[in-house]
C-alpha cells in the first residue's frame, strides 16, 4: 500500500477503521472487547504479538491484555519490571500529551537495542525485535493507554506508521466508549424528567467525557450531521447552549431523586 493524499486512500482507511467499531458492537466485558478489537487490528497491522496496555505513573503499575501463549505470566512480569526503561515509554514521557504512533526503531538503533536491558529481559522472551506503539490516551491524563504491535523479523514501514496515525482518532474513540464502560453522566430518572431519549442520553455521556461530534459519529455509526441534531435536541431539552453546561447539569442531578 502506498500512501498519497488521494481521497480514495483516505476513504479506504476510513472504511477499514470503521469496521473496528462494528466488531466490538454487542461484545460484553472489557477484556472481550479488547480481544475483538485486536482481531480487527491484526488484519491492518499484522504482528507476532499485539496487545493493549494501561500504564500508570508508579513503577509496575501496568495492566496488560494480550495473547502471549504459555509464557504469559513470565512476559507480563517482565513488562512490568522493564516498562520505565523502555525507549518507547521514555518517548511518551518526553511528550506526555502526544498520541502520535511511536516506532521503536526511530528511538534506538538495532545494534544498541539488542544490547538494551528491555530487549534482553523482555523481547528475547517474546522472540520479537521490532515494535510500533499506538497510544489511544496520552500520558498527560494520568494513565497512558496504548496498543502495541511486535514483530520478529520485519520492521514497521512508513506506510504502516501512517496507517497507525490514521487509525488513532477512531481507536481513541472506541477505547473511550467500547473498552471502558460507556460513559454516562445522567441517571435514568434525570433522563426521563428531561425527556431525553436513550440515544440522547448516550450522546450526552459521550459529550461529558470530552468526545467530539465526529468521534461520536464514528462510534455510534451515524453521520456527524445526525449527531449534531441530537446535540441540538439535548441542549433544547436541558435549556443550555453548550456541552459543558449540559454535562454539568446532568452531573449535578446524579443520585438525586
Amino acid at each position: 500500500m502506498r500512501w498519497g493524499r488521494s481521497a480514495g486512500a483516505i476513504m479506504d482507511v476510513r472504511a477499514q477503521v470503521l469496521s473496528v467499531s462494528y466488531d466490538v458492537d454487542g461484545v460484553a466485558g472489557r477484556d472481550a472487547r479488547i480481544h475483538a478489537i485486536a482481531e480487527s487490528l491484526d488484519a491492518l497491522l499484522p504482528s507476532e504479538h499485539s496487545g493493549w496496555a494501561d500504564i500508570g505513573s508508579l513503577p509496575g503499575d501496568v495492566s496488560l491484555i494480550a495473547r502471549y501463549g504459555p509464557e504469559r505470566a513470565v512476559i507480563v512480569d517482565a513488562v512490568k519490571r522493564t516498562a520505565d526503561a523502555h525507549p518507547t515509554m521514555l518517548a511518551f514521557r518526553s511528550r506526555p500529551r502526544s498520541v502520535e504512533p511511536v516506532r521503536l526503531s526511530d528511538r534506538i538503533g538495532l545494534r544498541e537495542w539488542r544490547r538494551h536491558e528491555v530487549y534482553t529481559e523482555l523481547f528475547s522472551l517474546m522472540g520479537t525485535t521490532y515494535q510500533l506503539a499506538l497510544p489511544v490516551q496520552p500520558l498527560a491524563t494520568g494513565r497512558l493507554r496504548t496498543w502495541v504491535f511486535n514483530r520478529a523479523n520485519r520492521d514497521f514501514n512508513d506506510d504502516e506508521v501512517e496507517l497507525a496515525r490514521r487509525l488513532q482518532p477512531l481507536l481513541a474513540a472506541v477505547d473511550r466508549v467500547a473498552v471502558a464502560s460507556r460513559p454516562s453522566v445522567a441517571t435514568p430518572a434525570f433522563a426521563a424528567r428531561s425527556g431525553l431519549t436513550a440515544r440522547e442520553e448516550e450522546i450526552l455521556g459521550m459529550l461529558g467525557s470530552g468526545m467530539t461530534a465526529s468521534s461520536i459519529a464514528y462510534v455510534t455509526r451515524v453521520s456527524p450531521r445526525t449527531v449534531q441534531k441530537h446535540i441540538e435536541h439535548i441542549y433544547a431539552k436541558l435549556g443550555v447552549h453548550d456541552r459543558v453546561s449540559a454535562a454539568l447539569l446532568a452531573a449535578d442531578r446524579l443520585g438525586r431523586p
